[in-house]
Parts: structure tokens; C-alpha cells; sequence
């Protein structure tokens, strides 16, 4: 059995589509600090090829990596001889991507021609979100608009949909999906809420309000090119493609590449690394267009970068434990957003500061916000807590996109409530 699982493996390295049989997802429980540490020599551990869903961070943290099938002997001979407990969280990746991508198919090949009848309960590919984008546009011409805010590294478009009654440079409000390009459900959720805003204008009297006086930018895939690669390659992708002189590694983790502690501690200096930071502060191409998009607008008063997974809510900072001039009005709103989510399934949400509450980042998105004078910066982590982790089933889709858009309402309406 262990010679056709790797030598399935090299076939599909062969032919370019990255496999993932055999591989395991183990929740490993550190116990102490020591232990903690113990697990980051894993980490160093470049030949393993392990794949950190949740990093070791502290003791008692949940720490969910992916393990290749060669490295599986290894890693859990390791981990019994140091008593570090561990649970297999998912048995075989590939069987989830199996079910996954026989669902996606299923969809494709019933396409619709209307965003009344596409399907928000399932995965889809960037030409397809693309598309959903212009049939929304030409639904609601008086409402949405497409932009095109700058390309990827590899030349893809960059598209943000703008959602606006009138006026110009009016105060706005900031959401992205999909930054880091493996976390599905964060796209189709922002499908789920393009759809949302055309449909509650004018009907749900307190977003009409929100959206009669502020401009609304979604950008629903932040990372094409990464995204596009999850599609066709490599599904556990996180970085964009960019490509890092003298490394033959790809990519850079576009939430470390921002102008905000850049190069502190919680981002990596090794281009293999998926938290590596890049060589210098915006040097993705899709974080600079988001960057001189904020700066030249001006007027951004909420930004809302989202992310799975966790069940989280985050605000700054991340790079550093110093409290944010704001954090007491911030931990209030985080409290009474997390309290809207929860009231339509129950799903319960953590909330705080970056550092205190996952783990210290640096360079990332909602802390740069924050300091161009952004104070309503939050970041979320979408369902689940780690059960099905980045392969989310479809069918959570809808009620992850239902429940978090009762939080963003909340956020919205506070940054429309209190203007500064």
C-alpha cells in the first residue's frame, strides 16, 4: 500500500497536479512552552514538507498542520517520543479535494445566466466568479459597477465591484475575500454577499440607510493568481505567484507583505516559507493595488479583510502588543458583531487583538489600514474551528456567508452611526 501511495504521488508531480493521498491533517496539543518549541523544530524541518494550517504560536493553542504521507512515520514517531498529544483531524486530504472537485463539476456543467439562479451553495473558479461579477453588473447597472484596481504579478485583471448610489469620493466602506487564495470559503462567500447587497437595497431599511450615504468596494478574489493555482494545481496554495530573485520557491503570504511592522517578528524571511514576507513592503502586486487604491480614495472608514479559519474576529494589532488608541471601542463593536453571528446559528466566535488572540503577525493587512487612520480595521476567520479547516463542505457556504453578513451589518452600521 505505501509504494502505491507514493508512487501515486510522483505521477502526479509528474503530470503537474499536486496529489494529496495519504496525507493527514493532525491537531497537535502542546502542553507547555517546551513543547511548543519542540514543534517548531518540526517546522524547521524543510525535508518533511509540512503544512502549518495553524502555527504554534503558545501553550494550549490548537496547532493543525498537514502532513505529507512519506512524513507521516516520522512526524508522529516524533511527537510520542516527546509525549506532545496529537488526534488526526482528517484522514486522507485527498478524499475531501475528491468530493470537492466532483461537486464543482457537477455545478459547472449546469451554468446559469441569471444570479437568481446561480449557485451560492458551492466552489467555483475564477472565470466563473468573473462572470457572476458581470451578470450582477448588468442586473444592476444603477448599483454596481466593476473596477479594475490594477493586474497580478502573472497579468491577471484585479477586480473590485463598487457598490454606490450616487456622488462621488462619498466615505466608504472596504471588504476583501480571498487573500490568501486556499481559504474558499471566504470568495464564495463574497459572492454570497455581492448578491446580498443588490438585494436588501431598498428593501432592508437599515443597509439602505448604510448604502445611501456610503460607497461599498468588495473584492472578491484578492489573490487571482494564487486562486487560479488552487484551481489547477496545487488546492492548499496561500501565497501569490510572484517569483523571488535567487529561490527557486514561488510566492509571497500577501498578509505579511504590508507597510505595518514589516519584517518584525511573525512573518518569514525564507522565500519557501509560507509566511514568508517578501523582500520588501508591497512588493506583491496585489497588495500595492490595494494600497494605492486606499491612498488615493481617502475616504475608506471601515475595512473588513476576511479569512478562514478559526471563527474569529481580529483587530489590530498584530505586530506588536502595544493596545490600539481604539481598542476599547473596537473590543465593544467586535463583542456586538460576534453577538449578531451568533444569534442566527450559534456559532461562537473568539474576538481581540491579533497578537493577543492567535498569534504575532507582522505586516499585515488591517494594521497597515489602521494606521492610514482607518480605525474600524477588522479582520475575520470564518467557520469552521478546525474539524474540516480549509475544506470547508459547500454545503456551510451559505449559512458561514448568512451569519457572518449579520457581523459585517454591525460593523457597517457603527461606522455609519459614528463618523470621524
Amino acid at each position: 500500500m505505501r509504494r502505491l501511495l507514493i508512487l501515486s504521488v510522483l505521477l502526479e508531480a509528474v503530470l503537474g497536479n499536486e496529489n494529496f493521498v495519504g496525507h493527514q491533517v493532525l491537531r497537535v496539543s502542546a502542553a507547555d512552552e517546551a513543547q511548543v518549541q519542540k514543534v517548531k523544530e518540526l517546522e524547521d524541518l524543510e525535508h518533511l514538507q509540512l503544512d502549518f494550517w495553524r502555527d504554534p504560536a503558545r501553550a494550549g493553542d490548537p496547532i493543525d498542520v498537514r502532513v505529507p504521507f512519506p512524513s507521516l512515520q516520522s512526524v508522529k514517531a516524533f511527537l510520542e517520543y516527546h509525549d506532545i498529544s496529537y488526534e488526526i483531524m482528517i484522514e486522507d486530504v485527498q478524499l475531501l479535494l475528491d468530493e470537492e472537485q466532483e461537486e464543482m463539476s457537477a455545478v459547472a456543467r449546469t451554468r446559469t445566466l441569471s444570479t437568481d439562479t446561480f449557485s451560492y451553495a458551492t466552489y467555483h473558479s475564477l472565470d466563473e466568479i468573473y462572470e457572476f461579477m458581470d451578470l450582477l453588473v448588468a442586473e444592476h447597472p444603477q448599483l454596481v459597477s466593476k473596477i479594475q484596481i490594477g493586474d497580478t504579478f502573472e497579468g491577471r485583471p484585479i477586480y473590485v465591484l463598487k457598490f454606490s448610489t450616487g456622488g462621488t469620493n462619498r466615505p466608504a466602506i472596504w471588504i476583501d475575500t480571498g487573500i490568501h487564495s486556499r481559504e474558499w470559503v471566504t470568495q464564495a462567500s463574497g459572492i454570497w454577499f455581492a448578491k446580498k447587497i443588490t438585494s436588501d437595497y431598498g428593501q432592508d431599511p437599515a443597509f439602505t440607510a448604510i448604502l445611501d450615504n456610503m460607497d461599498i468596494f468588495l473584492e472578491i478574489v484578492t489573490n487571482p493568481d494564487g486562486f487560479a493555482y488552487t484551481h489547477n494545481t496545487n488546492r492548499m496554495w496561500r501565497k501569490t505567484r510572484s517569483r523571488t530573485q535567487g529561490s527557486l520557491c514561488v510566492g509571497v503570504d500577501p498578509n505579511r507583505n504590508w507597510d505595518a511592522g514589516f519584517g518584525k517578528a511573525g512573518a518569514s524571511s525564507n522565500p519557501c516559507s509560507d509566511t514568508y514576507r517578501g523582500k520588501f513592503p508591497n512588493s506583491e502586486a496585489e497588495v500595492k493595488a490595494i494600497v494605492d487604491f486606499v491612498t488615493s480614495h481617502g475616504n475608506i472608514k471601515a475595512f473588513i479583510s476576511i479569512h478562514s479559519y478559526s471563527q474569529l474576529l481580529l483587530y489590530p494589532y498584530g505586530y506588536t502588543s502595544e493596545p490600539a488608541p481604539d481598542k476599547e471601542e473596537l473590543d465593544q463593536l467586535a463583542k456586538s458583531a460576534l453577538t449578531a453571528l451568533t444569534s442566527l446559528y450559534g456559532t461562537k466566535y473568539k474576538y481581540g487583538s491579533i497578537i493577543d488572540t492567535i498569534y504575532q503577525a507582522s505586516g499585515s493587512t488591517i494594521d497597515w489600514t489602521y494606521s492610514q487612520g482607518i480605525k474600524y480595521s477588522f479582520t475575520f476567520e470564518l467557520r469552521d474551528t478546525g474539524r474540516r479547516g480549509f475544506l470547508l463542505p459547500a454545503s456551510q457556504i451559505v449559512p458561514t456567508a448568512e451569519e457572518t453578513w449579520l457581523a459585517l451589518l454591525t460593523i457597517m452600521d457603527h461606522a455609519f452611526r459614528h463618523p470621524y
